[in-house]
């Protein structure tokens, strides 16, 4: 597909998708309803949609691609070891505003075994797969076809933290190009939606074990001494990754020279 037709397929898309998250919840639908609406009814459907009405196979635009397992083991957990450096540092860099700060915690809150199914459905698996086909799926690779890899990942991370609204867009920018790079490395979108997912799950369990300490017994923030150690042992994984990940762009063996000719 053309760039501009991924543009604008994928700003329509982001469009329906936040702004039908608000009227839902306008309407009534609660928080966690509303997200998985939105996310299956009003960006993977329409995208699958527009897929099939351009005639675009399916799994090659999605990025739905079987990998090999090891690469992208060492993709996630370089991910999720890089993730507590980055938490350091867009943390102090921005301040969640008290309403969404407690529109989150509402959100993640779990007190029972069934709301926890709920929110894991909710906030962590939906998120994961939808947002991963959308950016760095469809977004991501259709760019990558016309653009090349990193100025898709630059714009499809970009989208990916605008969609989170001013504040987290720091955060979710950085963990987006992350998944990018994972994305691309690997040819597929299943390692990404992986590593996305269990950082919500991580998210979701951090919220719910704030509320059951003491206000004060938790850090704000994540300590400096523990994101270093994570970034150093994630720039190990990270090259680790990069080694046997399927991309690594070896240099083109020589042409070999043309057969001689048989004496006459």
């Amino acid at each position: 597909m053309p760039v501009r037709l991924v543009l604008s397929v994928a700003a329509a898309l982001v469009l329906l998708h936040q702004g039908g998250q608000i009227v839902l919840i306008a309407l009534g639908v609660p928080a966690r309803g509303a997200l998985v609406l939105a996310g299956g009814l009003l960006l993977t459907l329409p995208l699958i949609m527009a897929l099939r009405a351009a005639r675009v196979p399916l799994a090659p635009a999605l990025g739905w691609n079987r990998t090999d397992a090891g690469t992208a083991a060492r993709g996630i957990l370089a991910f999720l070891a890089a993730t507590p450096a980055v938490l350091a540092l867009t943390s102090r860099a921005t301040e969640v505003p008290p309403r969404l700060e407690e529109f989150l915690r509402d959100l993640l809150r779990a007190d029972s075994a069934g709301e926890w199914l709920w929110v894991l459905l909710a906030a962590a698996i939906v998120p994961a797969i939808v947002e991963e086909l959308a950016f760095r799926g469809f977004l991501q690779r259709g760019l990558a076809a016309r653009l090349g890899p990193v100025p898709a990942i630059l714009l499809a991370s970009a989208a990916f933290g605008l969609t989170h609204g001013l504040t987290r867009a720091p955060t979710a920018f950085t963990l987006g190009a992350m998944l990018g790079v994972i994305a691309w490395r690997t040819d597929s979108v299943l390692p990404a939606i992986v590593a996305h997912a269990v950082v919500n799950v991580a998210s979701i369990a951090a919220s719910n074990a704030e509320e059951a300490i003491p206000a004060g017994a938790v850090p704000e923030n994540v300590p400096w001494a523990f994101a270093a150690a994570c970034a150093a042992l994630s720039a190990i994984l990270w090259r680790a990754f990069v080694v046997s990940s399927r991309r690594s762009d070896p240099t083109p063996p020589p042409p070999s020279a043309p057969p001689s000719r048989p004496p006459a």
